[in-house]
């Protein structure tokens, strides 16, 4: 009996120095909060979402004026033009613009209808049964499919052609639009003709974000701080209160993504002040075990639509040799590395024009 007693001391003490010391944050009110609807008048569109259904989504679509309409597939008011369905990358949302404005400007002008949207418990969308900002891959997935299914479901509705879709996604969105892709016997949701994986994330979960945090070897390193983490998150789980680890932030931190290229590159596509619906770097402790069992790279070869993949040959956070694995497996797909530049670097300057031109090129071939 005295010997229970002084286990169950040593766990107690164990359990309030892990409570005590361990970083991240918690705000409740935040982790309920619930957007308000976007306006009516700019195109926002709702329709169901999360693992359950329960999560309204809200998406945007962008339509091309009637002279570019023409470039896309000879878009005419008959036949209506083809759509690209953006996904988010992984943190991000309609808050954080630039991480999809050049491309939604880009393809608009070519002539290809546009459809942004937010993830469950990201930006404009509601929650559903998770809390804010929860990183949930499998929901992920089903979100891009919701949104096809709406712009299909709804194309008259929205002026756009539902059976000429492609897919589009960047970094861990980068992996979602092919895993969708590999359903349905390998040609994805029903309408979708091509797709587009910029610097995808095609690693399992485990090893893109251990590959994420350099090894150091303080006394109480980045890996400890996480663990501690992951551990307060979940005895927090139990009485329902979710726990915030930070998206990004400097080596030694305890933030899921810690490298320089990482840390400097979230940042600048970060809004100011949170944006309209409150972003903050952080999401669920809880992600990281949705997060840990991912492996995209386990679908792609029965991929059986139109592939352009495009990696970053500097890239330290999505490495360059996954991306050429999923080429080698995915038949007929077009992989193009851009040298001396890293992941975030692809959404300036002349590697942006890069990306522009073969993405543009591939959709006139494709869609």
């Amino acid at each position: 009996m005295k010997q229970i007693e002084i286990i169950l001391a040593i766990l107690t003490v164990v359990v309030a120095a892990i409570l005590s010391s361990a970083p991240g944050w918690s705000d409740p009110q935040w982790s309920n909060f619930e957007p308000p609807p976007p306006p009516n008048d700019e195109g926002w569109i709702s329709f169901p979402g999360g693992r359950d259904g329960t999560a309204k989504l809200w998406g945007r679509v962008a339509l091309p004026d009637a002279s570019s309409a023409d470039a896309a597939g000879g878009a005419t008011p008959e036949k209506p033009p083809p759509v690209v369905v953006l996904a988010p990358g992984g943190g991000l949302s309609h808050d954080c613009g630039m991480g999809m404005a050049p491309f939604v400007e880009a393809f608009v002008t070519e002539g290809y209808a546009v459809l942004t949207f937010d993830y469950a418990t990201f930006g404009a969308s509601g929650n559903g049964d998770q809390p804010r900002h929860t990183v949930d891959p499998v929901q992920h997935v089903l979100d891009l499919k919701a949104a096809v299914s709406a712009v299909r479901s709804r194309s008259k509705e929205l002026g756009v052609d539902g059976d000429r879709i492609a897919l589009w996604g960047v970094s861990l969105s980068g992996s979602h639009v092919l895993v969708a892709a590999s359903e349905e016997g390998g040609v994805g949701p029903p309408g979708v003709r091509a797709v587009c994986s910029l610097v995808p994330m095609l690693a399992n979960g485990f090893s893109a974000l251990t590959e994420s945090i350099p090894l150091n070897p303080r006394p109480f390193s980045s890996q400890a701080k996480i663990l501690a983490l992951i551990l307060k998150g979940m005895l927090l789980g139990i009485i329902g209160r979710p726990w915030y680890i930070n998206f990004y932030g400097p080596d030694g931190s305890a933030s899921a993504q810690q490298t320089p290229e990482n840390n400097n590159g979230y940042a600048s596509l970060a809004p100011p002040g949170g944006g309209e619906y409150d972003w903050r770097n952080g999401m669920t402790s809880s992600s990281l075990f949705k997060l840990f069992p991912y492996n995209p790279l386990s679908h792609v070869a029965s991929i059986k639509v139109p592939v352009s993949l495009v990696a970053a040959g500097d890239d330290t956070i999505c490495r360059e040799r996954y991306a050429r694995s999923a080429s080698e497996q995915i038949e007929g797909s077009e992989l193009v590395v851009i040298p001396n530049v890293g992941h975030f670097g692809i959404w300036y300057g002349e590697p942006l024009e890069q990306v522009l031109d073969i993405q543009l090129n591939f959709l006139r071939r494709n869609l």
